[in-house]
């Protein structure tokens, strides 16, 4: 089993780096439908939709969103440049209403099982799982745009949040997290996930220039902020197996279980990531990575 994650970690980590340095960003957000219409098909096993055209209606129906938010929001399409950029208030509107979501969805979690009548409804969980994938694709497809390292660094947030958890966890880990939710997960542990993004925080704040006490504010914010979403990402997912009754989504991928197994932190992470990116454009007119430009 080991071996078996350690390969297949390993082909997914050299094919998503090849993809993201060597696609246009146009294939790039294309590719990255694609896996969220793969994702929607694995959602609708947690919604219990188990005849296998109601998952492929359900995966259409969410390819059908993310092709009417490509045409209706989609300011300019350049498919031989490969620009893609899309209008920012549609964009700023859809992240908003996810937090919303998520963040009903962390009383879920908080008060689990007690609340759990409310998510034995198949549309509640179906029409949030369209909403969420289709802001995923949103934020993905927008941090292509702005470059490598804007986007490579919430992989790095969320890496880092996700390794420090499980050392710190596995070494001293006691206290429950979410014990109903999801018992392997300490206190300790997510302390520890938030202390290593916190070192990371720390040196984006070293190799920047003109730094000030509200610019490390604000760096600081990004990064506990989008920890503290990949944290939650992952428990509503593992909230949603328990109610169905199932340890993985699917069996997509060997010793890894489904796609959205390994996603599932960044389906909540990227787009708050995103959100608060945009606020830092529109209100402070601050980029926190500008360092690489130097």
């Amino acid at each position: 089993m080991l071996k078996q994650r350690i390969i297949t970690a390993l082909i997914l980590t050299i094919g998503f780096g090849a993809c993201l340095f060597l696609m246009p960003s146009l294939y790039f957000s294309l590719l990255i439908a694609i896996t969220a219409v793969i994702a929607a098909w694995e959602w609708a096993n947690l919604a219990a939709l188990k005849l296998k055209y109601e998952r492929l209606i359900y995966s259409l129906l969410v390819l059908s969103a993310i092709v009417v938010w490509l045409i209706a929001c989609s300011d300019n399409v350049d498919i031989a440049e490969g620009q893609f950029h899309l209008i920012f208030t549609p964009m700023f509107l859809l992240f908003s209403i996810g937090i919303v979501i998520w963040l009903i969805h962390l009383f879920w979690v908080i008060r689990f099982p007690l609340y759990s009548q409310h998510l034995s409804s198949r549309a509640l969980i179906l029409f949030v799982g369209i909403f969420l994938l289709l802001s995923f694709w949103v934020s993905v497809s927008e941090l292509r745009n702005r470059g490598f390292v804007t986007f490579i660094s919430v992989i790095f947030i969320v890496g880092f949040a996700d390794i420090g958890a499980y050392f710190v966890g596995k070494k001293i880990g006691r206290r429950k997290l979410a014990p109903n939710v999801s018992p392997a997960k300490s206190w300790e542990g997510f302390w520890g996930g938030l202390f290593a993004v916190t070192c990371l925080a720390m040196l984006n704040i070293y190799l920047l220039d003109e730094m000030t006490a509200f610019k490390a504010m604000l760096i600081f914010g990004l990064f506990s902020l989008t920890a503290l979403a990949a944290v939650l990402g992952d428990l509503v997912e593992s909230m949603y197996k328990r109610l169905r009754g199932i340890k993985d989504s699917s069996q997509l991928l060997p010793g890894h279980g489904g796609l959205l197994d390994r996603m599932d932190s960044q389906l909540c992470a990227i787009p708050v990531y995103t959100l608060i990116l945009l606020i830092f454009e529109q209100w402070f007119a601050f980029d926190p990575f500008q360092w690489v430009y130097k």
